[in-house]
């Protein structure tokens, strides 16, 4: 009896076997639709992520046709801005006027000349230093002596303009320097009425009007005058109209700002907010009532930004307005990664960049190693008018700032931006510092 087997002691052990093996297999069947479940997931948001990527407007501009300085940019019969005062004349005269021309019988217009680069880009073919670095932004782009520079400029286009086509002035121009090795971040502010010569035309205007299509400028004629009047070699731009700054500012939650009671008691900024409003179609949580530190939302930002009818002018303006930004940077280094994703997402369709999809999005990723670490107004030395001498009557030039000198600015300009103690200005450039003395009367 005690070597039968009882056979009740067998079916339990039985039963605990097929147990165990229906537990694996069930798990093993969850596994199998969670990791479908999560490959769904992925393939749903690349799909929208394609579909997202796919409204941003990007430029047209063939950066081989933009101006840029490479430290010896000169007079040489290819690149042409003659000399208005007399004192030292042009020896060649562009095709476009006549071919007996004589600077005796020359019309003002015959001796402003436009700047007309060659076929050949030997003479200006930007410099370039390349940066290794496989996970690094700044890897891919062009630098020169180890500094990265964009040009951004924050327009008066209303929402869903397009903003390639320039229909708008620039409000807001900023140029920053990234120091590829620190990433550390320069602002400088460039004053909308300052007067400088436009591009491949025979024209001295206000540098917002730059973009302006009505006088001829378009986003690349805009790097262009930038590069050919501070002798610089930027050859990226971003262009943000009012509602993706206040978007922008809204996807991070908002700023607090002082709101002066000047702003409030005269009615611009509440006016300002009034219109930020009605073009861009963004709410705001209520008008400006008083003065003081205040959060605000994103249409009261573009409000406070635009402000330059109170104290500090124009210059009080760029002021806030690079405070903007660094409160800004500040935000975005604070932020988890699904916020700087929705800051990308959401301003999208309101931009026009020379930057492609990937490199917005490495940029957002690398935001926290990021630091501004200094900010100016150029030019820094300068007088105020309410004329321009010779270009008065012809170009209705009002109220323009005049740098004293051109020259002498862009020498600080380049000491705030490079710490280049080594820089020397090119002819274009002295040549034009001396056009704008002389058709200011200021020389």
């Amino acid at each position: 009896m005690a070597g039968r087997q009882n056979p009740r002691k067998k079916a339990p052990a039985k039963v605990r076997h097929v147990s165990r093996t229906r537990r694996g297999s069930r798990a093993g069947r969850i596994a199998l639709i969670l990791m479908e479940v999560v490959m769904i997931m992925v393939l749903t948001v690349g799909v929208y992520g394609v579909n997202l990527l796919g409204t941003l407007e990007r430029t047209d501009i063939d950066e081989n046709q933009i101006y840029v300085y490479n430290g010896n940019n000169s007079n040489n019969g290819n690149t042409v801005v003659a000399a208005v005062n007399g004192a030292e004349q042009a020896t060649k005269v562009p095709e476009s006027a006549a071919e007996d021309a004589t600077l005796e019988d020359a019309t003002l217009d015959d001796v402003i000349h436009a700047v007309n680069v060659s076929d050949s880009t030997e003479d200006w073919e930007i410099q370039t230093e390349e940066i290794n670095s496989a996970d690094d932004f700044l890897a891919e782009r062009e630098t020169t002596e180890g500094f990265w520079n964009i040009l951004i400029l924050g327009v008066d286009a209303r929402m869903n303009q397009s903003l390639a086509d320039g229909d708008y002035r620039a409000d807001v121009i900023i140029i920053c320097s990234i120091n590829v090795d620190t990433k550390q971040v320069k602002l400088a502010s460039v004053y909308r009425d300052t007067v400088m010569k436009m591009y491949d035309q025979d024209n001295y205007i206000k540098i917002n009007d730059g973009v302006f299509t009505a006088l001829g400028g378009s986003p690349m004629e805009m790097i262009s005058m930038i590069n050919l009047n501070l002798d610089l070699n930027i050859k990226d731009i971003l262009i943000v109209n009012w509602a993706s700054a206040a978007l922008a500012v809204n996807a991070l939650g908002g700023l607090d700002l002082e709101i002066t009671q000047e702003e409030i008691d005269k009615g611009i900024i509440t006016g300002y907010l009034t219109e930020v409003v009605q073009e861009t179609g963004i709410g705001t949580d209520g008008q400006f009532t008083q003065g003081g530190l205040q959060h605000c939302d994103g249409p009261k930002v573009v409000a406070y930004c635009r402000n330059r009818y109170t104290t500090g002018s124009d210059f009080g303006r760029t002021s806030r307005q690079r405070e903007v930004m660094e409160k800004l940077l500040e935000k975005a280094k604070t932020a988890d990664i699904g916020t700087l994703f929705n800051l990308v997402r959401i301003i999208f369709s309101n931009i026009y960049t020379t930057l492609d999809y990937g490199e917005l999005f490495s940029l957002a990723g690398d935001i926290k190693n990021y630091s501004i670490v200094d900010t100016i107004g150029f030019p820094e030395d300068y007088k105020t008018q309410s004329t321009m001498g010779l270009l008065t009557s012809e170009y209705n030039m009002k109220d323009p700032l005049v740098a004293d000198t051109l020259v002498s600015n862009v020498i600080s300009l380049h000491q705030f931006l490079f710490g280049d103690d080594g820089y020397s200005p090119s002819d274009n450039l002295q040549t034009i510092s001396s056009n704008i003395a002389y058709l200011s009367g200021t020389d």
